[in-house]
């Protein structure tokens, strides 16, 4: 795949996961205009959000951490996309979780309208398990569950054609670089749950 001249090599760097987000969106059959709702303000609910924008849909995150809340601001006052703490109306067209946990799962089920779409985009621990009542959701009110895993290379393609038309926007989804040496220490951040994205220089 080519990297336009225009595109910096950081903004590159987020090429691949937006473009599993982009599949995870095209996964929903989505029309401009329907609403998606995204578990999880972290970097993969951001890269959601950007690409449901970029679909022409109108997200909206959730999410329980007021640290993540207060990192991402700055970047979904650009989008223009709400977020808080929990979900405040029903009747979503569409929902993802970007966190993995049932509750977002049931959460996100519950909240999306008769015929509305669920993509399970985030695995589920083994130790969860899946509640009758989550099934009985979806079989009495006809919704539609699919899958999202990776991406394609047109995908990818069209991670590249976002990035280039709004790199500054994306690049603020980029907390920090840094240098091999502080890999590890950072990694302990990153398990944590306590960034967005991180680049490693390699020189």
């Amino acid at each position: 795949v080519m990297i336009p001249e225009t595109l910096s090599d950081d903004a590159a760097c987020l090429a691949e996961p937006l473009a599993c987000a982009i599949n995870a969106i095209e996964q929903l059959s989505p029309r401009p205009g329907e609403s998606l709702l995204v578990f999880g303000a972290g970097s993969v609910g951001l890269l959601l959000a950007l690409a449901a924008k970029a679909f022409g849909l109108i997200p909206s995150l959730v999410e329980t951490n007021p640290e993540k809340l207060a990192k991402s601001q700055i970047l979904r006052s650009s989008m223009g996309v709400s977020a808080s703490a929990s979900v405040d109306r029903d009747c979503f067209d569409m929902a993802i979780n970007a966190c993995p946990s049932m509750d977002a799962v049931s959460q996100g089920v519950g909240r999306i309208r008769k015929g509305g779409r669920f993509c399970l985009f985030s695995g589920l621990s083994q130790k969860e398990t899946l509640p009758p009542t989550l099934l009985n959701e979806i079989h009495y009110r006809q919704l539609r569950l699919v899958g999202a895993y990776g991406c394609t290379l047109s995908n990818v393609k069209t991670a590249i054609r976002i990035l280039d038309e709004i790199q500054d926007i994306a690049l603020l989804i980029i907390e920090k670089k840094i240098s091999v040496e502080e890999v590890n220490e950072a990694m302990e951040e990153v398990y944590m749950g306590r960034t967005l994205k991180i680049i490693t220089e390699i020189y």
